[in-house]
């Protein structure tokens, strides 16, 4: 297919790299993460030496009662207090300080998109700045969303998020916009069957416009270096002079375009640079094609590395053109993550279902339940809710006096032996797990809070062994 677009088939599987996830916890020997190995009893004061024999020491080690490898629940709750709280940087002590937290939920003609981003507990235990930002827009009933997460190791690299995601936004609104007043029969063409000229060609027209903002971010990005380049507050910071690559950031767009006002029958384009994931979700399709993968995380030339926007290759169209997915069928769900959240839900393939039942079970959205009453439970539903545990809840980083609780689909599925799939088919225990959970946040003044808040509030208690980076999930809901 010309024009920058890679393939047009639906179901085209998409292959991914694994993230390479690595436990650090703060201030935590060894010995504080796995219990302290068995001491064997000393022999008696003054017992001759006896040679040793290999029945014997078998014989004393079996005797040695051998400690339970903790879970990984409890390595989490011991570690949780370790965790220090340091705000971010004053404007004095570093430039263009970035705000902890940002979330938003708008309605848009097109669907209601509710997103949220919260800083690392990395990064609140070492006293810096979120690396991650997003940007939403619509255009008619087009819904444009990116998200980009800063390079750990720059320290300036949150400019390169935040000045790609409103490069690409703001050009892809306004190209929208030309295509659209160019071609009135755009949503037409995109109906018609996939090997149609019409079709094509549509198609072509919105996945060159995403490639396209891939390269204006990157010139955005290039404009921002520019502009700060000869500025000593930024040579001060660092210690040396300002470069291109502390900007350095990944990109994730996702274009979604309804095909009628109401169906859910919608055309999704996207693109990717570095980790992360798009994905999208069709919650009333069969378990086995509900979920399609529409990003690919890549790396750079040694594992763990990542590929980043200020990359020369960003440039080129035909390096865009393989990076781009475009997805048409039946979809009312679409979920743009930085790797704060894929990593913690690899592999995406299927652990992508398990984030939707968490986003569920703690009340992110509505899904379609049944709003069981406790007093109303028939005898099945009450012996499921007596097999589901009770919620978690860890001190919070910010302030170790509060505890959020929080349900982990994970632990139901441990609980009570059910599968995915089978929460997919019936979603009774999910119902069953929120009465619980609703109670406790009832009680801790939690409830009258919008989705958007709703999301932020998980995305920054919820607790996986080895998580602790930037998070940020924008949700498209149909």
């Amino acid at each position: 297919m010309s024009d920058g677009v890679e393939n047009v088939a639906v179901d085209a599987p998409v292959k991914e790299t694994p993230a390479i996830q690595e436990l650090i916890l703060p201030s935590l020997t060894a010995d504080e993460i796995l219990p302290a190995a068995p001491v064997l009893p000393a022999l008696a004061a003054g017992e001759p030496d006896k040679p040793s024999s290999e029945p014997a020491k078998q014989q004393v080690a079996d005797e040695v009662e051998q400690p339970a490898r903790l879970s990984d629940d409890e390595v989490m709750g011991h570690t949780a207090a370790l965790w220090k709280y340091l705000p971010i940087p004053d404007r004095d002590k570093e430039p263009e300080p970035f705000p902890e937290y940002l979330h938003s939920m708008v309605d848009y003609p097109g669907g209601q998109v509710i997103a949220a981003r919260v800083r690392g507990k990395k990064h609140k235990h070492e006293g810096t700045n979120c690396d991650d930002w997003f940007e939403t827009a619509n255009y008619q009933r087009i819904t444009v969303l990116a998200a980009a997460d800063g390079a750990g190791s720059k320290k300036f690299s949150r400019l390169g998020a935040q000045k790609s995601c409103r490069a690409a936004v703001g050009y892809l609104v306004n190209t929208l916009e030309n295509i659209l007043n160019q071609n009135p029969n755009l949503y037409a063409d995109l109906a018609e069957e996939l090997a149609a000229p019409k079709c094509v060609a549509a198609c072509s027209l919105l996945a060159n416009a995403v490639q396209q903002a891939v390269i204006k971010a990157y010139e955005a990005v290039e404009a921002a270096f520019y502009s700060r380049a000869a500025n000593s507050e930024y040579a001060k910071s660092l210690g040396r002079s300002l470069q291109l690559r502390d900007l350095s950031s990944t990109l994730l767009l996702a274009v979604v375009v309804p095909l009628s006002e109401l169906g859910r029958e919608c055309v999704l384009v996207s693109c990717q640079v570095g980790d992360g994931m798009i994905a999208s979700l069709n919650t009333q399709g069969e378990f086995a094609g509900a979920l399609k993968l529409l990003g690919t995380p890549d790396g750079g030339d040694f594992s763990g590395e990542t590929d980043f926007l200020t990359s020369p290759q960003m440039q080129n169209l035909e390096n865009l053109q393989t990076r781009t997915r475009i997805s048409r069928g039946l979809l009312d769900t679409v979920l743009v993550m930085t790797d704060g959240v894929s990593d913690d839900y690899f592999p995406n393939d299927t652990e992508l279902y398990r984030l939707y039942f968490d986003l569920l079970v703690n009340g992110v959205l509505d899904g379609q339940f049944s709003q069981l009453e406790p007093a109303k439970l028939t005898t099945e539903q009450i012996k499921l809710f007596k097999q589901i545990p009770d919620p978690l809840a860890f001190p919070w980083v910010n302030d170790q006096s509060v505890k959020v609780p929080v349900q982990y689909t994970r632990r139901i599925c441990e609980a009570t032996g059910l599968t995915l799939a089978e929460i997919w088919q019936d979603k009774t225990v999910l119902d069953l797990a929120r009465l619980e959970l609703a109670a406790q946040q009832k009680q801790n003044g939690q409830i009258e809070v919008d989705s958007s808040q709703r999301l932020l509030e998980w995305l920054d208690n919820y607790v996986e062994r080895g998580s602790f980076d930037d998070r940020t999930l924008l949700i498209f809901k149909r």
